[in-house]
């Protein structure tokens, strides 16, 4: 049996009404003249840096939000008043996992692009590390296993 490297962050449209409204507010202040709605937002809860504080991780298909790149991915950290954008990027497809390996203490993250038949980048597996203020940065990039590629076909949002 061979032990998982990484698991899968799973998103929910339904499941943290609160977590959307203030994502919302805070994408909808940082660039004026978006109106992205609270239920175009998909939320995650999971510990990125081991603080028991689950970082709230955040994908949006939404127009305007999202362009060329993909979709808008963002990770907040939150405190019982508010969200703190720690990170923002536009990732395509938004499937997310968590790896068991951290960089600068938090764990790196693998963003899988499954693309379509008109995708340069389909089918491969980016390797994100934390690099302390700036972020999340790409480091590696390679092609997606057989396995992997059925994991992320067998569950849509």
């Amino acid at each position: 049996y061979n032990k998982p490297k990484y698991e899968r962050i799973r998103f929910s449209y339904k499941k943290y009404p609160f977590h959307q409204k203030q994502v919302a507010y805070l994408v909808n202040k940082k660039s004026e003249g978006l109106s992205v709605c609270p239920e175009d937002i998909a939320i995650a809860l999971t510990d990125l840096n081991d603080d028991r504080n689950p970082e709230v991780v955040v994908i949006s298909w939404a127009s305007g939000i999202s362009g060329m790149g993909g979709c808008y991915t963002g990770i907040y950290s939150q405190t019982k008043q508010r969200l703190r954008l720690l990170w923002d990027h536009h990732l395509t497809d938004g499937n997310l996992a968590k790896m068991f390996h951290k960089t600068n203490g938090y764990h790196d993250l693998l963003s899988f692009v499954k693309g379509n038949s008109f995708s340069q980048g389909k089918n491969l597996k980016h390797t994100l590390v934390w690099m302390g203020q700036e972020g999340y940065d790409y480091i590696k990039s390679e092609s997606m296993t057989k396995q992997e590629r059925e994991m992320f076909e067998d569950e849509e949002l």
